[in-house]
């Protein structure tokens, strides 16, 4: 499966050089889902998608997209991402849940 970043506002792929590409084959191809969001987050890349091709093609039939969007992350991801930020006690487990589901739809 390529795990693959798109930007919303003009369809081009996160490149291989960091660059944005229209050529899915230059697309940087993430070995995880986390791995794909820790790009986003860390380049500031802003309304994306994560396209999750499951077969050699792509197909509109099969693949999956998933929206990368820095205002649905909030704090989910705890200071390990976001340096700085406190967690209490309800931001904690807000982390666990997130953590447990990405991990579950990764494998």
């Amino acid at each position: 499966m390529k795990r693959l970043i798109k930007s919303k506002v003009t369809g081009l792929y996160f490149g291989n050089d960091g660059t944005w590409t229209t050529d899915r084959e230059q697309a940087q191809e993430f070995s995880n889902t986390p791995a794909a969001i820790a790009m986003h987050l860390h380049k500031q890349l802003g309304e994306c998608e994560l396209v999750l091709q499951i077969g050699a093609q792509p197909s509109a039939q099969y693949d999956v997209v998933l929206s990368l969007s820095p205002k649905s992350y909030g704090n989910a991801f705890g200071s390990s991402l976001q340096p700085g930020l406190s967690e209490d006690l309800g931001q904690k487990q807000q982390v666990q849940a997130t953590r447990r589901k990405l991990h579950a739809c990764c494998k």
